[in-house]
């Protein structure tokens, strides 16, 4: 997992035309010592948000969350006056796309729909 610090940015994107971003990880909090966190003070507090951004990014062909992020925040399980930071994964699946026009009712019958989920794809 690739660690995001405060006031930076987790950017899923996937290069090519036909390729969904699946999220395989995510958490926020103050997980250990390293590049966001360089002293061992009040760490292993941290919260699995895969949920959260899930919801947020997967079946997109990109999604961003920054840091600091409103509804990670909420879910903090550290003390609120402590930087935490986010770490996630994700990879790029094929995929299709589907958007619907204002007004539109999808299509169910002609239409698979697929939700990804990090649990199913491992």
């Amino acid at each position: 997992m690739e660690e995001y610090c405060q006031w930076e940015t987790f950017n899923a994107t996937c290069p090519r035309h036909n390729e969904v971003v699946l999220v395989t990880a995510a958490r926020y909090g103050r997980m250990r010592v390293g590049r966001c966190l360089p002293v061992d003070y009040y760490v292993g507090c941290f919260a699995d948000v895969l949920d959260h951004v899930e919801l947020r990014c997967n079946g997109r062909p990109s999604c961003i969350v920054s840091i600091p992020d409103a509804e990670l925040f909420r879910v903090q399980p550290c003390r609120k006056d402590l930087v935490a930071y986010f770490e996630a994964s994700y990879r790029c699946v094929a995929g299709l796309i589907y958007q619907l026009t204002e007004n539109q009712e999808p299509d169910l019958q002609n239409t698979l729909v697929t939700i990804l989920r990090s649990s199913y794809c491992e």
